[in-house]
């Protein structure tokens, strides 16, 4: 397998999912941080390899 060239902003995009995954970071900060909204960091977090915690989620 060969090396993966990645931006800082496209590993940025990786990595502050993978933060409100573990519990680092809240839904709403990760959305301000990558300039979406909650709903829109949902959406993309469905496409991405993790997936949000019901603890991260706040209720409907």
């Amino acid at each position: 397998m060969g090396w993966a060239v990645m931006s800082e902003r496209e590993l940025n995009r990786v990595e502050v999912p993978a933060q409100v995954d573990d519990g680092r970071l809240s839904v709403d900060n990760a959305a301000n941080m990558l300039a979406l909204t909650t709903d829109g960091l949902r959406i993309a977090a469905i496409t991405a390899p993790c997936s949000f915690s019901s603890k991260t989620r706040p209720a409907p």
